[in-house]
């Protein structure tokens, strides 16, 4: 079987998607919440909103300069049931025009809000190709034989360092 790395909450790590690929991550996960008309980096914004990692814009940036030559995800893990995210995720989505970049759209399925938030987005970002809703993706990865690792990238690291990162 062959492994495909994901990392987790690697906007915590510096210097964030270099070090993801550094560790061979090919899926990257970032938690996303609506807040005061941004798409911020969350995991979520109960009791905790004052807890995010800068936007999602700024993390989006990377994905635009990225060159291959293998394929990475953006695993999208949507943390709101806000639909105001719909648009300015889509908008984000669809302007990436990096061939080696596609997008993993994830939400908790025991959440029946997220999924209508997040199943919006990903009616809204289909016809790009680049979209994929990720508990469907990981179901044929591992027909095809893959095991998806999950790594923490930011273990180790100093509170204070990980809070004031953005």
């Amino acid at each position: 079987m062959s492994v495909i790395k994901k990392s987790h909450n690697d906007y915590w790590a510096e210097p964030q998607i270099l070090r993801a690929i550094a560790h061979d991550c090919r899926i990257m996960e970032i938690d996303v919440i609506y807040l005061r008309g941004w798409a911020m980096l969350s995991h979520s914004w109960r009791p905790f909103f004052f807890l995010t990692y800068g936007m999602v814009k700024k993390y989006f940036s990377f994905f635009d300069k990225y060159s291959g030559p293998d394929k990475l995800y953006l695993l999208v893990d949507i943390k709101t049931s806000n639909r105001d995210i719909v648009p300015v995720l889509e908008r984000f989505i669809m302007s990436c025009e990096n061939k080696y970049v596609d997008f993993l759209i994830r939400f908790d399925e025991n959440n029946d809000r997220r999924r209508e938030v997040a199943t919006e987005l990903f009616q809204r970002v289909e016809q790009s190709g680049k979209v994929f809703i990720y508990h469907r993706w990981v179901h044929f990865m591992k027909q095809d034989g893959y095991i998806i690792e999950t790594i923490n990238l930011y273990k180790g690291l100093p509170l204070w360092k990980r809070l004031n990162h953005f």
